[in-house]
């Protein structure tokens, strides 16, 4: 199991198995992400995320990154529904 820590949530700490995405951890914990198509495409789940092995969190692909370019993103930003949890994480949601 992964840790989450959500610290604009009273530094809620939600467990997931390996693999999940997160959109799907939200979806099941009151966590303020919100959400649009689910594939990417939208970036309404913008979110900024802080793993704490980095090297476990698979990079962003080209088409997240083109979604990403759309917004005053930073290094840390990522598509809740297109990251994937291998390793304990901070996550802050980003407004839409």
């Amino acid at each position: 199991m992964r840790k989450i820590k959500i610290p604009s949530q009273q530094n809620l700490v939600i467990d997931v198995p390996d693999g999940t995405a997160l959109l799907d951890a939200f979806a099941e914990h009151p966590a303020p992400i919100f959400w649009g198509c689910r594939t990417g495409l939208c970036g309404v789940c913008r979110v900024e995320v802080i793993p704490s092995l980095p090297e476990l969190l698979p990079a962003p692909t080209k088409e997240e990154l083109e979604v990403l370019s759309l917004f005053d993103s930073t290094p840390r930003s990522r598509l809740g529904c297109q990251v994937f949890v291998y390793t304990d994480m901070t996550v802050e949601a980003s407004l839409p």
